[in-house]
């Protein structure tokens, strides 16, 4: 399963490249998170939380490692979501090649959290 390669190799995964991806983790993501701090990620390494990628209900959030448990909490963090792990993060907002026209028009289809504020 998705958390046995954390289980085995943790501190590889950990720390062993600068950005990490997790694909269908959402049900995880707070033992993702804690495993990753746990095994040496800084916590306020910033994550990404990408619901329906490239569809027009596209969802993004975005907080930390430190915030995951509070971010995983959420009704809207659920499968099919891809969890992105690492400064790349951070170039979200200048590298967002896709904005479906319906979250122009409709902001409440998207919620972003600044990093390390999670609401």
């Amino acid at each position: 399963g998705l958390l046995l390669p954390l289980a085995r190799h943790p501190p590889h995964l950990a720390l062993g490249a600068d950005t990490l991806v997790f694909f269908m983790g959402a049900n995880h993501l707070a033992t993702i998170a804690a495993r990753l701090i746990e095994h040496g990620r800084a916590p306020e390494t910033p994550l990404a939380v990408t619901r329906w990628g490239s569809y027009d209900k596209q969802q993004t959030f975005v907080s930390d490692l430190a915030h995951a448990t509070e971010l995983s909490a959420r009704s809207e963090i659920k499968p099919p979501a891809i969890i992105v792990v690492g400064e790349v993060v951070r170039l979200r907002e200048k590298l967002n090649w896709f904005t479906p026209t319906l979250m122009a028009a409709t902001p409440s289809c998207r919620e972003t959290f600044p990093l390390g504020q999670p609401t």
